[in-house]
């Protein structure tokens, strides 16, 4: 009897995964909706926007982009006059957020390349928001914090583990 693989040749990338999720996300309102009525008192129903999962810590999440340059070493693959760059996100346990705007998962060019190439392009101006917010002062705690420094490797984004740092973050 032949084994009759789970997944095609090509396999299950988190790319088709998150596009899948995404369309789902977007079709379960839909199919729950029920007929319209306009009334006198009829409103236009907000834009929905979807939000990546909250996390279960007791301290709410800061975030802050960081683009750093070593401008000591030069980058032989950009070329003459440039040199080695790097991109962080900082994700920490911050307080008094509510002054401060929550953070878009990735930024909305990024977001819309990503759900085109994924065949899901009209959902290219709902980009989804984390629970961190942008700037938020850190928590002081009076004793020293642990760091973690997470990488997300080879062939993975930093977006696909958003949900996974700020939890972290969210515990202290």
């Amino acid at each position: 009897m032949p084994n009759t693989p789970f997944t095609s040749r090509k396999g299950l990338t988190r790319r088709s995964l998150l596009g899948a999720t995404l369309a789902a996300g977007a079709a379960v309102p839909l199919a729950a909706a029920r007929p319209a009525w306009a009334g006198p008192a009829a409103v236009a129903p907000a834009a929905t926007r979807f939000t990546l999962p909250v996390p279960t810590g007791p301290y709410p999440v800061g975030t802050v982009g960081l683009h750093l340059v070593d401008r000591s070493r030069p980058d032989a693959i950009a070329g003459p006059g440039h040199f080695r760059e790097l991109m962080a996100t900082v994700w920490y346990p911050a307080q008094d957020v509510q002054r401060y705007p929550v953070s878009p998962w990735m930024p909305a060019g990024a977001f819309e390349a990503f759900v085109t190439d994924a065949g899901f392009s009209d959902l290219a101006g709902l980009v989804p928001l984390t629970a961190g917010h942008v700037g938020a002062p850190v928590r002081r705690t009076g004793r020293r914090l642990p760091v973690v420094v997470f990488s997300h490797g080879a062939h993975s984004h930093q977006g696909d583990h958003t949900v996974v740092v700020q939890e972290l973050a969210s515990h202290g």
